[in-house]
């Protein structure tokens, strides 16, 4: 195009279609690729590699009956420090039913993210990987947390099937909330990139007042291709106090 020729306004949206679609297409022309994250809640073995750089967000949602439904967002860069570590930052926005009736989105805390393989993939009879998160609190209202997670996987070929258990400790005002938390997922690689599964997720809560409980269950599905991967599950209130419905959306983008 000439210095100073300008695309007439009625050719923007065509234009904009046309480079969305080469985009597209670049995407999909590269070598499929088996995402990080296999599920939406269960985390998988699998890390980054080696100087890599992913820039993820996780948007999750639910619901009760009984109370408004609030949701959150996590956004932020994870990248691997070497072939077996990795580490991550996220900022957290969220909307609560006391958020939504002061204004909506808002930004809650960040997070960050360490995790550790401790033998390479298929080393050992399973696979294990551990991982450290810290929450500080940014909005008023919300408290520190740590969470420390132990991740057991093991593959038969193109099924993998993967338990997480661990303790999550929350520190609002002077006090210590504590929680064990379990995941477990089971999915099957159908090619393509496409991996369909299923997984359960929940947690104890102990206070003086008694244990309280409640576990979620539902269908996953994932799928990675080139730099580009997407993973999710839609989930129901299975066994105590879990929400009516729970879901997330977990994308990743190969910077």
């Amino acid at each position: 195009m000439a210095d100073g020729q300008r695309v007439p306004n009625n050719d923007h949206p065509r234009a904009s279609i046309a480079v969305l679609g080469f985009v597209a297409a670049a995407f999909l022309s590269l070598p499929a690729a088996a995402g990080p994250r296999p599920y939406g809640y269960t985390q998988g073995f699998d890390s980054l590699s080696n100087g890599s750089l992913e820039l993820e967000s996780w948007f999750s949602a639910a619901t009760r009956k009984s109370a408004p439904g609030a949701w959150d967002w996590w956004l932020g860069p994870v990248a691997g420090i070497t072939d077996r570590f990795e580490a991550g930052l996220f900022a957290i926005f969220q909307q609560s039913p006391q958020s939504a009736s002061a204004g909506g989105l808002s930004l809650g805390s960040l997070r960050a993210q360490a995790s550790y393989q401790l033998a390479d993939k298929a080393a050992w009879p399973v696979d294990v990987r551990l991982r450290l998160e810290y929450g500080q609190p940014v909005a008023v209202g919300e408290s520190a947390s740590v969470w420390v997670l132990g991740i057991v996987s093991r593959s038969f070929g193109p099924l993998d099937l993967t338990l997480n258990v661990g303790s999550w400790l929350g520190f609002p005002s002077g006090q210590v909330d504590k929680y064990l938390d379990h995941a477990f997922g089971a999915s099957y690689d159908v090619g393509g990139g496409l991996r369909l599964g299923a997984e359960m997720f929940g947690g104890m809560k102990f206070a003086k007042n008694g244990t309280r409980l409640g576990y979620s269950a539902g269908p996953s599905l994932a799928y990675g291709r080139g730099r580009l991967w997407v993973s999710g599950s839609f989930a129901f209130d299975a066994i105590g106090q879990a929400p009516d419905h729970r879901g997330r959306i977990v994308l990743g983008l190969d910077l």
